[in-house]
């Protein structure tokens, strides 16, 4: 077989099997007068074997440790404590797999309900939304003649000049609503000094 022909039979690439030549996992073949690599059923054997211990999470270090460990010459002690970091590591993203898997299914359940994606609980967000969604005395529209304004608390660093410590200001946090003649509580236009 040629380099193409045993990769695609392991699955793999050439580049791949070239790769493992250089790191020693794979022995290179004997090249024929043609200058071609010949590969056999043992080396096809073994690239299926190294593409399978890869595919399980072994590194390639760990690989050649497997392969050296079955020549005698590795401490299987070694080869075990790989192994076992390698499972503890897998079993750890399987836990955070799973815990964003719960993540993104109450997101789901939440856009399915209607619901804004927050990170607070469902609970602690309804509060919120209740809260902000019900008029305060700071900043509850009212209507007088016809007209809307927001009610505030005048301070002196606040308020504008022309406008007696009585008359209502625009929230600082909200936009002003139009304000129109006699809106203001002590009667006043407080249009021209905005």
């Amino acid at each position: 077989m040629r380099i193409s022909e045993i990769a695609a039979a392991a699955g793999t690439t050439p580049r791949a099997v070239r790769h493992y030549h250089r790191l020693g996992l794979l022995p290179e073949p004997v090249r024929p007068d043609n200058g071609y690599r010949d590969y056999g059923m043992a080396e096809l054997t073994r690239l299926m074997r190294i593409r399978w211990l890869a595919d399980n999470g072994l590194p390639l270090g760990a690989v050649a440790a497997v392969f050296a460990n079955e020549h005698g010459a590795s401490d299987t002690e070694d080869l075990r404590a790989d192994l076992a970091a390698l499972h503890d590591e897998i079993t750890q993203r399987i836990t955070q797999l799973e815990r964003k898997q719960e993540g993104v299914a109450r997101m789901l359940a939440a856009v399915d309900a209607g619901r804004r994606l927050t990170a607070l609980p469902d609970e602690v967000a309804d509060a919120f939304d209740r809260a902000a969604s019900r008029p305060t005395n700071r900043s509850a529209p009212h209507s007088t003649r016809n007209a809307t304004c927001w009610r505030s608390t005048p301070s002196p660093a606040t308020h504008p000049p022309k406008c007696s410590p009585g008359s209502p200001m625009p929230s600082p946090t909200r936009p002003p609503a139009p304000v129109t003649a006699g809106c203001c509580a002590a009667g006043k236009d407080c249009t021209a000094a905005r």
